[in-house]
């Protein structure tokens, strides 16, 4: 039974928390503080950055309520951002596993999370030293990819492993000078990154990939990015897209998190099917469209633009051109024809208008200049097809009211 154990700090990784219990203790060597924490054992993975069986081990040393096992795993290791793209079954299984002692990580692990650096601010060591005394390792600052604290906008400090298996048998907390100084020449693509992987960190378990459905994807569509295929919805114009993200975030940033310079369309597709696990993709992404993490994970599907300004024109009694449709739409007209076809509405751009007499009167009307500049100003500011489209209209309109007023 173990008579002493910290209480973790805020945004602490668990790994420090084992570290100040170490230090706390007034252990001379690591093998000692072993042997009190893993019952007599001379070696254990705690330098893990994910929950294991440490943690219910240690709980079971604990008077009853000490140690939440449950807060442990989501709020003082990487679990939520590491597991936030599986299903969450797959999630509530580990957190059960982890309370019970029994995890063993069924879902695989990509490479850059297997053996992680501890990162430091040295502004948030000198805020912490000033506030309990000590210094310990920062949960959002061992993010992935993570070079930045979002707090104080400096680059954080790496420390290098010794070797491979040096946290699993060391207790290693950031080492505070007052000389450290913060080094602000961070890059805004830098700084954005930062922000939204740590949201994806702190945001709740329950927070991942929805059924029959993407955000993102839907997102992009409504960014301008939607290709219309014939009883395939919209695919993505991967090319244009994949050009405009190394314009706004440079190719070297990318290509390292895509793999290529062009997403392509397999990667999209995965995307869109949530078949990505690695969350940097879709956070990448989620900066690139401005789109809020609860969007992207939000119950409620983001309504399509295309369709929905495609249904409000069908219902126009204006008879519009093809050009100007797609114009407005922000589609080619090619791809006109596809989403009518996919909602099931008539080409309302190519309709006939409606007459009980099919014989057709010609008529030589003169008009002003001032007349004709008017009318042709209307053809090409509400899409009329052609001139005598728009005089059409003003006929139909003129005898929807005067019909009124002849029946009364």
């Amino acid at each position: 039974m173990l008579q002493y154990f910290p209480t973790p700090y805020p945004d602490e990784l668990w790994y420090s928390v084992l570290c100040r219990y170490h230090i706390r203790t007034g252990n001379t060597t690591s093998a000692a503080t072993f042997r009190e924490l893993f019952g007599g054992k001379d070696h254990a993975a705690l330098g893990s950055f994910l929950p294991n069986n440490l943690i219910f081990d240690i709980a079971g040393q604990l008077p009853d309520g000490t140690l939440d096992i449950e807060d442990i795993a989501l709020n003082h290791t990487l679990f939520k951002y590491i597991f936030r793209f599986q299903p969450l079954e797959n999630k509530n299984n580990i957190l059960e596993m982890t309370k019970h002692g029994k995890i063993n990580f069924p879902v695989k692990i990509s490479k850059p999370y297997e053996s992680m650096e501890l990162k430091s601010c040295p502004l948030c060591m000198q805020e912490d030293f000033k506030k309990h005394g000590e210094t310990y390792w920062h949960l959002s600052h061992q993010i992935p990819y993570v070079s930045v604290c979002q707090k104080h906008k400096c680059y954080l400090i790496t420390r290098q492993r010794e070797y491979k298996n040096e946290l699993n048998n060391n207790f290693i907390l950031p080492e505070y000078k007052d000389t450290d100084s913060a080094d602000y020449q961070v890059s805004e693509t830098e700084l954005e990154f930062t922000k939204m992987l740590t949201r994806y960190l702190k945001m709740p378990l329950e927070a991942g990939p929805t059924d029959g459905y993407n955000n993102l994807y839907e997102g992009l569509l409504n960014a301008g990015y939607g290709l219309a295929r014939k009883d395939m919805y919209y695919s993505v114009d991967y090319k244009r897209l994949s050009m405009n993200l190394c314009d706004r975030y440079g190719e070297e940033f990318i290509s390292h998190h895509f793999g290529s310079i062009v997403l392509g369309a397999a990667l999209i597709g995965q995307i869109r099917r949530w078949q990505k696990k690695s969350p940097e993709q879709y956070a990448i992404l989620s900066m690139f469209l401005n789109q809020e993490p609860e969007t992207t994970f939000s119950h409620t599907r983001i309504q399509n633009n295309t369709d929905r300004q495609f249904i409000e024109m069908s219902k126009s009694k204006i008879i519009r051109s093809k050009k100007f449709v797609a114009e407005n739409l922000g589609v080619k007209e090619t791809h006109l024809d596809n989403i009518s076809h996919n909602l099931g509405i008539k080409p309302f751009w190519e309709q006939k208008p409606k007459t009980e007499n099919p014989k057709s009167y010609k008529l030589a009307l003169n008009l002003t200049k001032s007349e004709w500049d008017y009318i042709n100003g209307c053809v090409n500011q509400y899409g009329f097809s052609s001139a005598s489209g728009f005089i059409r209209y003003c006929v139909d309109e003129m005898k929807d009211r005067t019909d009124g007023i002849t029946a009364s």
